[in-house]
């Protein structure tokens, strides 16, 4: 009875570990005993493969990870010729958890660049006003002028941007 169990929970466990490898796709490029060689388009970014590897270096099983950065390919040489399907498996694991939270801390190409944008926004609105006027001004005056035109049709939208206005100029960067 406890076997039957024991594989209902591994079967569980396996399926929650192969949707997080297959929404990841990470992919088994190569294999011999010893070594195994994977591919994900995660690990293309420099950040998340040097915390994969750094990490993986520290784990028991792996001898050595070498990890490119512009295949997205990672070897791993283990310590062991041969693992069994759990030791495998705890690899794989370690590997999807490591990657997420790579991908979690990374801050996306997109932040980065509209976070350029504005503040060249930024600086062009005060050289243009001679330092008058930044882009949180003009903000704070567009929103203000909207929560005034539409305070006798939604009140409680007017009353929610007057409250931004509120907490920007009381020197808050975070309204939402």
């Amino acid at each position: 009875m406890t076997t039957f169990i024991g594989r209902v929970v591994l079967f569980m466990v396996s399926g929650v570990l192969m949707k997080s490898i297959c929404k990841l796709n990470i992919r088994v490029l190569h294999a011999m005993p010893g070594r195994v060689r994977l591919q994900c388009n995660a690990w293309k970014s420099n950040s998340v493969a040097e915390e994969l590897t750094n990490a993986l270096r520290g784990y028991s099983l792996v001898e050595s990870a070498n990890i490119s950065p512009v295949t997205g390919s990672l070897l791993l040489h283990f310590t062991q010729k041969h693992l069994n399907q759990k030791q495998f498996d705890g690899v794989m694991d370690l590997l999807v958890k490591l990657t997420t939270a790579g991908i979690e801390k990374e801050v996306s190409i997109s932040t980065l660049l509209m976070g350029r944008i504005i503040n060249r926004l930024d600086t062009q609105v005060k050289i243009s006003t001679n330092g008058i006027c930044d882009l949180v001004f003009l903000f704070i005056i567009a929103l203000t002028t909207q929560a005034v035109r539409g305070f006798s049709s939604n009140r409680g939208s007017s009353l929610q941007q007057l409250f931004w206005v509120y907490r920007l100029l009381r020197g808050g960067r975070n309204v939402i």
